[in-house]
């Protein structure tokens, strides 16, 4: 299947899944890529009077030390000398109520000006935002957020023609925004994950950039005007794991739980496991006060959401075959599949058939094993 083609079907499944439009953006802001290529991608929820209620991005990591100056400086202030701002541009007070705006949109100034400006200098630039792609959501005349698309000052300007498959887009992400998120769906680690240092006191020492990044999700899962801090801490949860695992050693069969961690918000899950980093201590009755703890950390998505990824890294596939696919590791009767997508039973079983054999498996419990390996 053409890659623009398979990742627009992608994201047009996620938002259909019913589990929120918080656990399904990183998924979409990822497949948004194959459609449109950028160096980073946003989404920023609004509220009713079109302030900042959340925001999720791919290179927070790159943003966070840079949000405090931001939001207390540039935010519906200054950044208006040179732009449009968020709230105005979810009030549809620029080029009326367009869903794409290009930078030229809602400059205010000339180009020169704003490149000169504090707001690009002090906070765009730091973080390789050049230039934007901005894509409104709206249901119902009503905004409900917006998609920021970023290149660097290396990459080729963007274009209206490129955003055109995002305008289509943006009723399904308004479908997914509006769903009730499902707590209980469940949860697949993937391949993210990263390493967090430690003292003994469970201070951070250091941490790997994508530690760095699954840990703001984990304890940020709401970054606006009102929670936007720079500081980084491990969650007191995850504190109390090092000093379990202290107590592994120093107490040995007393400690009756192991130092594991499993916490959930709004973008998924996260597994924090403790373990010693150097051997010092290993060889004495207890750790040595200057011991080191590694803290493992795992993102874990929706099942959904993961087989969902894979199908769109399986290009054998055509577009029927993944939504059949999709269904069948979903355990979803072959008579439900035949009456979801208006086909026989017998048409269903011959997909089926094919799709065990383009990925070579023999059952479903094999085809789920196959789409959901990290």
């Amino acid at each position: 299947m053409d890659p623009v083609a398979s990742a627009e079907a992608r994201i047009k499944q996620l938002c259909c899944l019913g589990l929120g439009g918080e656990v399904i953006m990183p998924a979409i802001l990822e497949a948004m890529h194959d459609l449109v290529p950028s160096y980073a991608n946003c989404f920023t929820w609004s509220g009713p009077r079109g302030e900042m209620r959340n925001s999720y991005a791919e290179n927070m990591d790159e943003l966070l030390p840079l949000l405090p100056f931001y939001f207390e400086q540039m935010y519906n202030r200054r950044e208006e000398e040179v732009v449009v701002s968020f709230r105005d541009v979810m009030r549809s007070r620029v080029n009326g109520r367009r869903t794409v705006l290009l930078l030229e949109d809602r400059l205010k100034s000339d180009r020169r000006s704003y490149y000169r400006h504090d707001y690009y200098n002090l906070f765009l630039r730091p973080a390789n935002l050049h230039q934007g792609l901005n894509v409104v959501v709206r249901e119902a005349g009503v905004a409900l957020g917006g998609f920021g698309l970023h290149r660097t000052e290396r990459d080729p300007e963007f274009s209206f023609e490129q955003a055109r498959p995002l305008e289509r887009l943006m009723p399904f992400v308004a479908h997914a925004l509006t769903a009730a998120p499902r707590s209980e769906a469940s949860l697949m680690d993937t391949e993210r994950e990263g390493l967090i240092v430690v003292d003994l006191e469970g201070r951070i020492c250091h941490l790997s950039k994508e530690a760095r990044r699954l840990l703001i999700m984990a304890t940020r899962p709401v970054i606006s005007w009102r929670t936007h801090s720079a500081e980084l801490r491990l969650p007191f949860p995850v504190i109390r794991l090092c000093r379990r695992l202290y107590r592994v050693f120093s107490r040995g069969t007393l400690e009756r739980t192991p130092p594991v961690y499993h916490h959930r918000n709004e973008l998924g899950g996260f597994v924090f496991r403790a373990y010693w980093l150097n051997n010092d201590g290993l060889h004495q009755p207890s750790p040595e006060p200057a011991s080191l703890i590694g803290v493992h950390l795992r993102f874990q998505e929706p099942l959904t959401v993961r087989i969902l990824r894979r199908l769109g890294a399986m290009p054998a596939l055509s577009r029927r075959q993944m939504q059949i696919c999709l269904l069948l590791a979903m355990d979803v009767s072959n008579e439900q599949i035949a009456a979801r997508m208006n086909m026989s039973k017998h048409t269903v079983v011959t997909h089926t058939r094919r799709i065990y054999d383009k990925l070579d498996v023999g059952s479903r419990s094999q085809l789920l094993a196959k789409i959901t390996a990290t």
